[in-house]
């Protein structure tokens, strides 16, 4: 009847909610519940109650391990052997209704896919459905079908929906908050068709704005370089404004007292600044500086020069 078969306390929560779902299906839960007793022996449908006892007795009977089913094999009702295994296979639930919930909590996709974490979710919402079922037994003409009992299923649906979407990736985010504006909130199935039939839209919109980011980020640094230095390459003297003299430019601006080289090839965002205010702010600090500083390299290599070419004799 259930497969696989019972094998004692670790899957009982699980098999005997598989057990309770095939008997409802064959409408024999009555037999296990009372409600389909019969209220004396003379009772008329006392033979087919007799008969429905049977066939379920059987049901769970070889639906268990074999040194499970030779302790239950003495029972003359279902309902007793029901009983008999609950007593005997859910005594730790309190344990594990908390490792379950804590596993629920820290639920996480990662490096699964949209299906496969659906999956892992859902076995461990199932365990927990087992061992602590939204709708209980009411005592209402027609059971279940009370204002609690339906507000209770709502706000459980509504949890196992928000769980879900709590482990969900970072790049599900714009279709989360999609999800949540509707009202009402769709139950779990079909926020994973949802979610499955748009993933790919997802990560375009993720692909989308990064290589938006760095297109953006590129023509500025491009723009920034191009202002800062006239157009030319990155080897250009800050202090005497001459190319190729990079090797000197590094020489002087090591182990300076005066604080770092005013580099304005580099392109610097300010919050509050445009380019434009920021490259004039760095000028008036470069000038102040050069006012102020120390003779570098470059200076040296400048006055060498000239002073050579004023010492050569004229022919």
């Amino acid at each position: 009847m259930v497969s696989p078969l019972l094998q004692g306390e670790k899957d009982y929560h699980t098999w005997a909610r598989k057990m309770k779902q095939t008997l409802l299906s064959k409408n024999m839960w009555g037999v296990i519940d009372g409600t389909l007793c019969p209220s004396f022996q003379e009772d008329p449908v006392n033979g087919l109650w007799q008969r429905c006892n049977k066939k379920v007795l059987g049901w769970i009977q070889y639906s268990t391990i074999e040194p499970i089913r030779q302790t239950i094999m003495s029972f003359d009702s279902a309902s007793e052997v029901w009983k008999n295994l609950h007593d005997r296979f859910s005594q730790s639930d309190i344990t594990k209704i908390f490792h379950l919930q804590e596993q629920i909590f820290q639920a996480k996709q990662g490096s699964l896919s949209l299906q496969q974490y659906f999956i892992m979710f859902m076995m461990l919402w199932e365990d927990m459905e087992s061992l602590r079922p939204a709708i209980m037994n009411c005592q209402c003409l027609t059971p279940g079908t009370c204002d609690a009992i339906r507000t209770s299923k709502i706000y459980r649906d509504q949890d196992c929906v928000f769980l879900f979407l709590m482990g969900l990736n970072e790049r599900f985010t714009h279709l989360i908050h999609r999800i949540l504006n509707l009202n009402p909130l769709p139950p779990i199935h079909e926020v994973v068709l949802f979610l499955s039939q748009n993933q790919q839209s997802a990560t375009d919109g993720v692909s989308s704005v990064s290589e938006s980011f760095v297109s953006n980020a590129d023509q500025s640094n491009r723009s920034a370089t191009g202002r800062g230095n006239g157009g030319r390459g990155n080897n250009h003297c800050t202090h005497c404004h001459k190319s190729n003299l990079h090797h000197l430019h590094n020489a002087s601006s090591v182990n300076t007292d005066r604080g770092p080289m005013f580099q304005t090839t580099v392109p610097v965002t300010v919050v509050g600044f445009t380019q434009e205010q920021f490259q004039a702010l760095m000028n008036l600090l470069h000038q102040a500086s050069e006012r102020s500083r120390p003779p570098s390299l470059c200076d040296f290599h400048s006055s060498s020069s000239s002073y050579h070419t004023a010492a050569e004799p004229s022919v």
